[in-house]
């Protein structure tokens, strides 16, 4: 038996000791004796087939149970590093105490809680099992942190001085072939990618690239564009503000001129979310990560939140599974625009409210929104197609875009000030009377 297998044996063994916390055993003596039953017993006809896969999909849909029970597991975790080879657990329990924590980190980076996962990461029972698991060199791991809960993914920071990113496909889609197999050739596909990490190293389900510091564009709309609508000085709902337009035109700018280098070298994302667009230097600068569609989009019925979501930014046909080049990019730039201007995020059903809510704001931009999202690629932003070669992709889609941007929010700015002019004229008026 390959040690792959042995490990996948114990988190099958493990999963039946979990499932009791769900019967209603939770308290931590009660675990730790069921693992100590197992761990002691002879389970060597098991298979690979035996794993956590169905307990971690099960606290991916339930949180809350998940962490009702954390406070048993984490005590049975601190257990089994005290048991040594007199209880004939030492080596076994090695490996059920690095599963469990692999399992109990994911839970608390799961409800956001990066510091508590934190010490279960970077303890050396968790670090070997994420090497057999995965076969990520250990050395390549050194002081990992956990960093954020991706749709698919465990992000991490790793390396020196944490110059390095870590993305872990989720213990539940390990078995997947098509999404470990589209780990193992990123390298290949993305490594040279235009405005993208630099991608060192990478195997069936894990990759290792450059960490690039800023901010998602999710955090960006969430925390600068939403706070600027509540309580900025373009707190003013009907219309758009002086500072709304300028984030609006740096992240269009930029994120329509790395778009048009990256398809320049006939390369497309089709995985575009705000989660995967990042924001260096306070808009700057636009940077891109996470490339490829994402298989389960067209494989699943997305109920799961982070799929949901993910559908929102993802155009009709890679839903389907058959991406149309950049064409099915510009779809996800149309929703990413229409985000901006609402300041904040577009959920699916949501979608036709806010699309509608641009035509009454800003007639114009909506407009460029609406050619964006036209759900058939064959008439999708044809306006704006400045040559269409055999294919049927066009030439400069993405600067003729930008330049129709530019000019609309040039036309706003000119408002903006012009109103502005009035209502002082307006006052002075008043003081003099």
């Amino acid at each position: 038996m390959s040690d792959t297998t042995k490990i996948w044996t114990h988190a099958g063994r493990l999963l039946k000791v979990l499932d009791s916390i769900d019967a209603g055993k939770s308290d931590a003596d009660a675990l730790f004796r069921s693992l100590q039953d197992v761990i002691e017993d002879d389970h060597s006809r098991r298979n690979a087939t035996d794993d956590l896969v169905d307990f971690l999909i099960r606290y991916d849909r339930n949180v809350d149970s998940a962490l009702r029970h954390l406070d048993s597991l984490v005590a049975a975790w601190a257990r089994l590093d005290e048991a040594g080879p007199t209880d004939g657990m030492g080596k076994e329990a090695r490996v059920f105490r690095g599963g469990l924590g692999f399992l109990i980190g994911s839970t608390f980076m799961l409800g956001g809680d990066r510091e508590s996962a934190e010490e279960f990461f970077r303890d050396p029972d968790t670090v070997e099992f994420i090497h057999r698991v995965y076969g990520v060199p250990r050395e390549r791991m050194a002081g990992i942190l956990p960093h954020r809960f991706g749709t698919t993914s465990l992000i991490f920071l790793c390396g020196e001085d944490h110059r390095n990113v870590l993305k872990l496909l989720q213990l539940k889609h390990v078995e997947d072939e098509t999404l470990t197999e589209s780990f193992a050739r990123y390298k290949s596909r993305y490594g040279r990618a235009t405005n993208a990490p630099t991608v060192h190293e990478c195997g069936p389900g894990w990759i290792l690239m450059d960490f690039i510091e800023g901010e998602t564009l999710r955090e960006f709309v969430d925390g600068t564009i939403s706070t600027l609508l509540d309580c900025g000085p373009d707190a003013q709902g009907a219309v758009l503000g002086k500072e709304h337009i300028r984030k609006i035109r740096n992240i269009a700018t930029g994120l329509l001129n790395t778009l048009d280098a990256l398809h320049g070298r006939r390369q497309w994302h089709h995985d575009l979310s705000p989660s995967n667009i990042l924001v260096v230097d306070r808009g700057a600068e636009i940077r891109l990560i996470d490339f490829g569609a994402n298989s389960l989009l067209s494989r699943s019925s997305g109920s799961a939140g982070g799929l949901l979501d993910a559908k929102a930014y993802a155009s009709p046909e890679v839903i389907k599974g058959s991406p149309q080049e950049q064409l099915s990019d510009v779809y996800s730039f149309g929703v990413i625009l229409l985000e901006c201007i609402a300041g904040r995020q577009v959920r699916t059903d949501e979608l036709q409210w806010h699309l509608d809510d641009a035509w009454i704001r800003v007639p114009e931009l909506a407009m460029v929104i609406d050619d964006c999202l036209t759900r058939d690629p064959k008439y999708r932003a044809l306006e704006y197609r400045t040559g269409v070669g055999g294919n049927g992709e066009a030439d400069d889609i993405f600067g003729s875009i930008r330049s129709r941007i530019a000019a609309v929010l040039s036309i706003l700015e000119s408002q903006v000030r012009r109103s502005q002019i009035m209502e002082i004229f307006a006052a002075a008026g008043g003081c003099a009377g």
